[in-house]
């Protein structure tokens, strides 16, 4: 905020000068590019294009051998102070610390399901260009920003001194402003407070929220392992089917079959239910085989009514 309210202060105070001022500013900030070769160095000759741009900002392309870029994956919960998590755990992602590094990122996606966000993470180590922003600074110019694989790296550093009366006269105003925030110190201490309050209670919101999402995941997790735990003791429904396929002969048929657990219960008709049951028991895939109640016959058919009951094995065979 005081930034802005610095920017407009300076702008307001610069429509009011005359035109040709305000065009002579205007030429001497502009900005200029100047490119590092593949040794992260520049070429002397690059001085003549800036000798008409000193005091100016300028731009540093670095070239992509000396640029360290990669896709990483953070939490959704620290995308309102994304740019301080990169600075603080950039020795995780790159082989430097965040003190040795220009960086910048950008968000690409962002998945509430997961709770994750998706980003890219441009950086410069600073002891690659630090020579060459000292020698633009020989040169009279103002290293602003870097230019890394098409990312814009702002560069954190302090206006130089002696960049002209404008820059005065925005200090001026800085002080202005900063004497007007220190006559009320309370009420600064008051918002500061508010804050940090809050922002306390969007971190507290947030680790529990994080540790709800775990438990719920642990819990799924738990839910999962059972069912697999049940589904491995149970013997599959077409697996038992085509045992008793195989087993019964063609004067056999069924007319009830019951799967409950591991447990088969088998009603039908047979030219000999007691060799039917005999089959059963020596078959690999079953075991306790039994009648369940007496074998009726059918005189009209010549045939056997039978009631059998079996344990079917699970696991392969």
């Amino acid at each position: 905020m005081l930034r802005r309210i610095i920017i407009w202060w300076a702008s307001e105070l610069l429509g009011m000068l005359p035109q040709r001022l305000r065009e002579g500013l205007r030429r001497r900030s502009r900005h200029v590019a100047l490119d590092m070769d593949g040794q992260g160095e520049l070429a002397p000759e690059q001085l003549r294009t800036v000798r008409e741009t000193r005091g100016g900002e300028a731009c540093l392309r670095v070239p992509d051998q000396l640029v360290l870029q990669r896709t990483i994956s953070l939490p959704l919960a620290v995308e309102r102070n994304l740019r301080a998590v990169l600075g603080f755990e950039m020795d995780r992602y790159t082989p430097f610390r965040g003190d040795a590094t220009y960086f910048a990122y950008k968000l690409l996606a962002k998945d509430p399901g997961r709770r994750l966000l998706q980003v890219s993470l441009t950086a410069v180590p600073r002891r690659s260009v630090d020579a060459a922003l000292e020698a633009m600074r020989g040169w009279g110019l103002r290293p602003a920003w870097l230019e890394a694989r098409g990312m814009r790296i702002e560069l954190d550093e302090p206006r130089q001194p002696g960049a002209g009366w404008q820059i005065r006269a925005l200090a001026v105003c800085a002080a202005l402003l900063l004497a007007t925030v220190l006559a009320l110190p309370l009420v600064r201490k008051a918002d500061t407070a508010a804050e940090l309050e809050r922002l306390v209670r969007e971190a507290r919101t947030q680790a529990l929220r994080a540790e709800a999402a775990r438990k719920e995941l642990d819990n799924m997790l738990a839910e999962e392992r059972a069912l697999v735990e049940r589904r491995k003791q149970r013997p599959a429904a077409l697996q038992v089917l085509h045992e008793l396929t195989l087993l019964l002969p063609d004067d056999s048929w069924l007319s009830h079959l019951e799967l409950n657990g591991s447990r088969v219960r088998l009603r039908g008709e047979s030219l000999n239910a007691s060799e039917l049951v005999r089959a059963i028991e020596k078959s690999a895939g079953f075991a306790d085989a039994s009648f369940d109640g007496s074998v009726t016959r059918d005189p009209s058919a010549e045939r056997e009514r039978f009631a059998v009951s079996a344990t079917a094995r699970t696991g392969e065979r």
